[in-house]
């Protein structure tokens, strides 16, 4: 996958997630790896919790078969180049759009589980039956024992379940 390469200033844990990733320790003393607008974010915001990587332009938040099927048919790392980083205690997340410009939004209820807990073991998306055209999301998390519900994106839910400590997601 790539994910340690001295070209990438974070690395991926595949067995915590593959939508986050944590930043190498010396990565900010190397300034020549940041663009102009990550230099103003470093200096103005401090380092970052987490990197979210985008493997795709159509979903923010991906699982594992998505991702090998991105990569295959693209032929190399799709989500190169597209990341985002994350302020978790400030809730926020910080966009890149081009090398001299960021963007500010507030981190997602789903982003914020992700960085946690890391990614479900498993991802149900059922039809809204309250609102037509809503999406709800149960996300389970066996070894931990955990189900949480999103409505649209928002954490609406969280029921406990005996864990599976031992639990592996294939």
């Amino acid at each position: 996958m790539g994910c340690g390469s001295p070209l990438r200033a974070y690395a991926i844990n595949p067995d915590y997630s593959i939508n986050v990733g944590r930043f190498d320790p010396a990565w900010t003393k190397d300034p020549s790896r940041q663009t102009k607008a990550q230099e103003d974010v470093l200096r103005t915001r401090g380092r970052p919790d987490f990197v979210h990587v985008k493997w795709s332009d159509v979903e923010d938040i991906v699982d594992k078969s998505t991702m090998w099927r991105i990569e295959r048919a693209q032929g190399k790392r799709a989500g190169e180049g597209r990341e985002s980083w994350i302020y978790l205690d400030r809730g926020e997340e910080v966009e890149f759009p081009s090398p001299a410009e960021s963007r500010v939004k507030p981190l997602s209820d789903k982003l914020r589980q992700i960085c946690k807990m890391g990614d479900p073991q498993r991802i149900e998306v059922l039809p809204e039956s309250r609102r037509p055209g809503g999406r709800v999301e149960k996300w389970t998390y066996y070894n931990m024992g955990y189900i949480f519900t999103f409505r649209d994106g928002v954490l609406t839910d969280t029921v406990s379940i005996p864990p599976l400590p031992h639990y592996r997601n294939f």
